[in-house]
């Protein structure tokens, strides 16, 4: 009745109940994790402690039945995330690793966990936690099963990375991700197959010395991936693989050859049958890159140009919603292109398209996230990378622990402008030092884009 109070907005009259159901049976777990959530950190950790305690010092048969074992890490957790907002880390990695061992199928908890131990940069805490679960006597291949469930949670992914690498356990994950790889296989699962497959790519990659592995797995990837999935994991590979084959096209020298044969790869990085028009990353962005160092200025304009008219044809019509993906697409035109003005408006713009609450990580291994008007740099060459100042400096140096984008590259540093933009007027556009109306912004987007020679 208490919890069914708390989703209909009673959170007064579900406090009630959950107090008088703890007055008739003290170890109500139920209860005591409703009224947890309903009251301060430090009184929903007195109530946690004296259910959790009484059940640690009874006999472990409880452990046996899976829904008592599942109800009770679900407490655990509980209790160790009101340990870290009361600030007691320590207290919270304990309880959280024995929820995470009793229970590592709860995933969405497991990604909360581990996103915390990476922002503190715990990451001998990270792999001690995945240990736990690979060693969970409550689920079969658990760590593996978590790497197959958790297929597009990237930032699941990235932890893992980096807590493998920081702590020199890559021997650790590749086992994992083998794993985890021929249980899909045996299941015939190509789907989640595909993108398990991408992630440990990315994860070779990480590793200096072992680039030709990657980009040979991610190319298998791409001739692998089922038409349902073509949406989800084809931006992932074009972003990965195109960037590559531009560097390689750019520094071949006077071999012109090898220059062609790496274009040729970027022109045929979307397979045949598949939506390349509906890319959010259009492989043609990394051909336009070329021939923009190239210095052949028409011909850039005339790869990009039915991608800049079919943004402002969106633009154009009365559907709102739709308007981000424009906005996103012309960024990713005018970033490459080295249009700064055009480049930063169509990025205030997709700020103002944007949920406040969206959280974007950037690609370095602070763990820092950002909004599309917070300080950045943004690399011209991978297109989708943005990064901040210190860890552009690690990249420079060759500091970074892992492999990512190039030092060689060149980025676009953006100022934060959150206090700027609070002053643009509704239906105007940033562009430069003025706000001009999108109308007359459009135009003149029209004007350099899409009125060209062909």
């Amino acid at each position: 009745m208490g919890n069914l109070l708390e989703v209909l907005g009673l959170p007064r009259l579900a406090e009630t109940r959950a107090r008088q159901a703890l007055m008739f049976n003290p170890q109500d777990w139920r209860a005591s994790y409703l009224l947890a959530k309903l009251v301060g950190t430090k009184e929903g950790i007195k109530i946690l402690a004296a259910a959790i305690q009484a059940r640690l010092a009874s006999d472990s048969q409880w452990q046996r039945d899976p829904v008592q074992r599942i109800r009770f890490a679900k407490l655990l957790y509980m209790f160790g995330l009101l340990h870290w907002e009361d600030k007691c880390p320590s207290t919270a990695i304990a309880y959280c690793k024995m929820a995470m061992e009793l229970d590592p199928t709860n995933y969405g908890r497991v990604t909360m966990v581990l996103s915390s131990l990476a922002t503190e940069g715990r990451w001998q805490d990270i792999i001690v936690s995945l240990k736990g679960v690979k060693n969970s006597a409550h689920i079969s291949q658990g760590l593996a099963e978590m790497v197959i469930e958790l297929w597009n949670a990237d930032r699941f992914h990235q932890i893992f990375l980096q807590a493998a690498l920081r702590t020199k356990h890559f021997d650790m994950l590749e086992e994992t991700y083998e794993l985890a790889i021929n249980l899909l296989l045996e299941r015939q699962d190509r789907a989640t197959l595909v993108n398990v497959r991408y992630h440990y790519a990315t994860a070779i990659y990480s590793l200096r010395d072992r680039e030709s592995k990657a980009i040979a797995e991610w190319e298998n990837v791409l001739t692998e991936v089922p038409q349902s999935h073509l949406y989800t994991i084809l931006p992932l590979l074009v972003s990965k693989l195109g960037p590559l084959y531009l560097h390689k096209a750019r520094t071949s020298g006077d071999d012109t050859e090898a220059a062609s044969s790496y274009l040729e790869k970027i022109e045929t990085l979307i397979p045949d049958g598949a939506p390349g028009s509906d890319a959010l990353l259009p492989p043609k962005l990394y051909l336009a890159r070329y021939y923009q160092t190239q210095g052949d200025v028409l011909r850039v304009k005339q790869i990009t140009r039915e991608i800049v008219k079919q943004a402002l044809k969106i633009l154009s019509d009365d559907d709102q919603d739709n308007d981000r993906y424009a906005y996103f697409s012309l960024l990713n035109v005018f970033l490459p292109l080295e249009d700064s003005r055009n480049m930063l408006a169509s990025l205030a713009m997709l700020s103002f398209n944007t949920s406040d609450t969206a959280i974007i990580h950037y690609n370095g291994d602070c763990g820092n996230s950002w909004s599309y008007l917070g300080d950045m740099l943004w690399s011209k060459d991978c297109i989708d990378f943005q990064i901040d100042e210190k860890c552009h400096r690690k990249l420079c140096d060759g500091a970074l622990p892992f492999t990512v984008c190039d030092r060689s590259h060149d980025f676009l540093h953006i100022p934060g402008r959150e206090s700027i933009m609070q002053d643009i007027p509704v239906g105007c556009v940033p562009f430069g030092e003025a706000a001009i109306p999108l109308d007359e912004w459009m135009e003149l987007v029209r004007k350099n884009y899409v009125y060209i020679e062909h």
